[in-house]
C-alpha cells in the first residue's frame, strides 16, 4: 500500500496519507534558453494496472504562442485530468526548443534530431510504471501535445487511482535512442487543471558524463536514480545533504561540481549539494522516503516525499523548504 504519497507530500511519521501541500512545481517563465525547475515522486508498489490507449500528440488548435508565454492549460472534462508545463533538459536545465521556434506543435510522424520534437512525453499511473516500466498502460484518454518551444499539454486523461501521473520523458518512436527514460511524478485533482509543471528530458550523453565523473561502472540510468533538487524560493541552494528515512547516505548520494545551476559533472568526494543545489541517489529500486538537511532556513527543513527509479531510469523530485506546518518557508 501507499506509506505516505508523492510529489511534495508531507511526511508521514506513521506510513498513513498525508495532505497534499501543492505540486513540486518551479516551473518560470518559458524562455529559452534560461529556465530552471525541480521534480518530484513516487509511491509504494501495491495496485492494479490501468486499461489505457497508446500516447499520441496532435497539433495545437489555437494559433502558435510565442515562446515566452506560457499556454493555456484548459479544464479537463467531467471526472478527467489536464497536465501542462515545459520539457526542461536535466544537465543544463533549460527549455527544450528548436532554433526560430514558434510554438507550433511538433509532428510525431516526423520527429527531428534534437529538441522537443524529438521526445515523447507519455502520462502514466505513477505505481503502474514503477512497478513495470516497459508493460506499464498510459493513462486511458489522454491526448499530448509538444511544441517547438518545448511546451506540453496532456489533456483528458483518466485520473490516476491514487492521486499521482507519472510524466515520461523518452525519445520519440521514430527517434534514435539519445535519452534516458526521465520521470517527475505529479499530483492530480479530477476536473481541475493543474498547475503548470516541469518534465525533464536527459540526454544519454549526459548521464555518461555523470558516470564517468562519479567513478561508477554501472552506471546512473542502468542501475535507476533519483535526483533531488533543493531549492529555496525558487534558488537553488547548496550544502544540503540527501537523506533515505531521515539518515543520509554517503555510500549512495552523489553530487555535481558546477560552480553554476547546471549539473554537468560529479565530484566523487564532495558530501553536500553545490551551486546546482542537486543531489543523484542510487539503490532507489523501492519507493522510501527522501527530505535533507543542512542550510534550510531557520524554522524550516526540506520537505519529504517517496521516491524510486526501476533500472533504466531517472527520477526527478523537488526538495522546497517549508515550514512546521507544511507550508512553503517564507
Amino acid at each position: 500500500m501507499i506509506a505516505c504519497g508523492l510529489a511534495m507530500v508531507t511526511a508521514c511519521s506513521d506510513g498513513s496519507p498525508a495532505a497534499i501541500d501543492a505540486p513540486a512545481i518551479d516551473a518560470p517563465a518559458i524562455d529559452a534558453p534560461a529556465i530552471d525547475a525541480p521534480a518530484i515522486d513516487a509511491p509504494a508498489i501495491d495496485a492494479p494496472a490501468i486499461d489505457a490507449p497508446i500516447d499520441a500528440r496532435v497539433p495545437i488548435d489555437a494559433a502558435p504562442l510565442a515562446c515566452g508565454s506560457q499556454p493555456p492549460c484548459p479544464a479537463p472534462a467531467p471526472g478527467r485530468i489536464t497536465l501542462c508545463g515545459t520539457i526542461l533538459d536535466a544537465a543544463t536545465v533549460t527549455a527544450l526548443t528548436l532554433p526560430g521556434a514558434d510554438g507550433s506543435a511538433c509532428d510525431p510522424a516526423q520527429p527531428t534530431a534534437t529538441g522537443p520534437c524529438a521526445v515523447r512525453l507519455t502520462a502514466y499511473d505513477v505505481i503502474d510504471y514503477l512497478q513495470a516500466p516497459t508493460g506499464a498502460i498510459p493513462l486511458a484518454g489522454a491526448t499530448t501535445t509538444i511544441d517547438t518551444c518545448g511546451r506540453f499539454v496532456v489533456t483528458d486523461a483518466t485520473p490516476p487511482p491514487f492521486g499521482f501521473a507519472a510524466l515520461v520523458v523518452d525519445d520519440a518512436p521514430a527517434a534514435t535512442d539519445a535519452r534516458v527514460p526521465t520521470v517527475v511524478a505529479l499530483p492530480t485533482t479530477s476536473g481541475v487543471p493543474a498547475p503548470p509543471a516541469p518534465a525533464y528530458s536527459l540526454q544519454r550523453v549526459s548521464e555518461q558524463a555523470w558516470s564517468t565523473t562519479a567513478g561508477l561502472t554501472t552506471g546512473f540510468a542502468a542501475r535507476g536514480a533519483v535526483m533531488l533538487t533543493f531549492r529555496y524560493h525558487g534558488q537553488p541552494v547548496a550544502g544540503v545533504q540527501a537523506r533515505r528515512a531521515s539518515n543520509t547516505i554517503p555510500d549512495d548520494d552523489y553530487y555535481f561540481s558546477d560552480a553554476t545551476a547546471a549539473r554537468t559533472a560529479i565530484a566523487p568526494a564532495q558530501a553536500a549539494t553545490g551551486a546546482s543545489g542537486a543531489a543523484l541517489v542510487i539503490n532507489v529500486a523501492t519507493p522510501q522516503d527522501y527530505d535533507g538537511v543542512g542550510m534550510a532556513p531557520p524554522g524550516c527543513a526540506w520537505s519529504h516525499a517517496l521516491a524510486a527509479a526501476p533500472a533504466g531510469s531517472v527520477m526527478v523530485q523537488d526538495k522546497l523548504a517549508e515550514s512546521s506546518a507544511g507550508v512553503a518557508c517564507p
